[in-house]
């Protein structure tokens, strides 16, 4: 992992075939991003992980489990589980490809239909 150039996330514009669009969340490892697939033309979500943040002794590892993730995620198939489209790593960043929710709000889960009503109407509220 040594030598790699270090990009800082704000800066980034691509991510492999990806077109980077906007910030959706930061973390304290990495940066969820809305992104662009030109290839077969959707938006995406990006979760990355910078490597270059993990103990060079443990890079392998955690990449391991980050590659885990994506591998079990993939495999479920549920209205309230995002699909995962790719895992991939570009420079010093890893990352898992995901189908970009339409809206950050689960209104349409009946389990937290409740917990998402009372929380956009104590926002409407003030």
């Amino acid at each position: 992992m040594r030598g790699l150039r270090v990009q800082t996330m704000s800066d980034l514009k691509k991510l492999g075939k990806y077109e980077i669009q906007s910030v959706l969340g930061k973390g304290a490892m990495g940066v969820v991003y809305k992104a662009f697939d030109p290839n077969i033309e959707r938006t995406v979500a990006i979760k990355t992980v910078r490597m270059d943040l993990v103990d060079p002794d443990l890079t392998t590892q955690f990449i391991g489990r980050f590659k885990n993730e994506a591998r079990a995620a993939g495999r479920l198939h549920h209205p309230n589980i995002v699909g995962i489209y790719e895992y991939g790593e570009h420079e010093n960043i890893a990352f898992i490809s995901t189908a970009r929710p339409a809206s950050t709000c689960r209104t349409s889960c009946p389990s937290c239909r409740s917990c998402c009503w009372r929380s956009t109407s104590r926002t409407r509220a003030g």
